[in-house]
Order: structure tokens, then C-alpha cells, then sequence
């Protein structure tokens, strides 16, 4: 869950489909299930976080779980170099949580 709620930050992503989850190795169980919101709509069925801090704060949470720290150093530089503030709350979750 939370590498894919990071790759979506990253993208602008707020709402995914099945495909998104096998993706990501994911099974709907009722812990995802509390997780994510699950809407049908038609033919198709979405899912979406409650809401975006939620996404925001579970993508911080994986970055920070990610055993390769050299990683986390790259993806944060990048991740300053953006100027349009998709980051913001996520950067600050990361410093919440890593001090």
C-alpha cells in the first residue's frame, strides 16, 4: 500500500483501479478495506484514500520504512527540486516522523 500511495503522490495519482492493486501485489482484505475507500461506479470499481493527507501520510511511512537510506537521500533531492507542492504535506510527514 504504501509504495503504491508513493509512486501515486509522485504522479498526482488519487484514485486507483484493480489493476492498480494486483500491481502492487494487493488483495482487497478488510484491513485495505479500512484503508482505501471502495467505489462502484458502472462497470468499473475505484478506489480512493479517505482522503489525500491519508495517502500523503501512508506514502512518508514507506519511504521511511525503505531499507536502502541512499535511496530515500536521491528521492528526497528530487523530490525538492519540484516546484508545484505536491510535497509539501508529505515532506513534512517524513520530518514528523523520522525525528
Amino acid at each position: 500500500v504504501g509504495q503504491m500511495a508513493l509512486t501515486a503522490v509522485s504522479e498526482k495519482v488519487i484514485v486507483f483501479t484493480d489493476g492498480d492493486l494486483i500491481k502492487y501485489n494487493l488483495q482487497p482484505s478488510q484491513f485495505l478495506m479500512k484503508l482505501l475507500q471502495r467505489e462502484c461506479s458502472g462497470r468499473s470499481v475505484v478506489y480512493t484514500f479517505p482522503h489525500l493527507s491519508i495517502q500523503e501520510f501512508v506514502a512518508a511511512i514507506a519511504q521511511l520504512l525503505t531499507p536502502d537510506s541512499g535511496d530515500m537521500v536521491k528521492f528526497l533531492t528530487e523530490i525538492y527540486s519540484t516546484t508545484d507542492g505536491r510535497f509539501e504535506v508529505f515532506l513534512r510527514f517524513v520530518a514528523g516522523l523520522s525525528s
